[in-house]
């Protein structure tokens, strides 16, 4: 099985990515709504946020993106 973790800051990697999927998400609600989010829709964000990671973590590890990122 090959080595999942590839730099040293993989989990801040991991831990960054979630949370900007997570604010983009967001804010695009955010924006749809005018800022005023109704109750049904704030069910909806946290109904789909996790599947949203999750299709998120398991896109970055069949596209590798990690190689493309440049930290030292």
């Amino acid at each position: 099985m090959r080595n999942i973790i590839r730099t040293k800051n993989f989990y801040l990697m991991l831990l960054l990515d979630s949370f900007f999927v997570t604010l983009s998400y967001f804010l695009a609600y955010f924006i749809r709504f005018e800022g005023n989010l109704p109750y049904q829709e704030w069910v909806n964000f946290r109904t789909t946020i996790p599947y949203i990671l999750l299709f998120n973590l398991i896109s970055r590890q069949i596209y590798n993106d990690e190689k493309y990122i440049y930290i030292k």
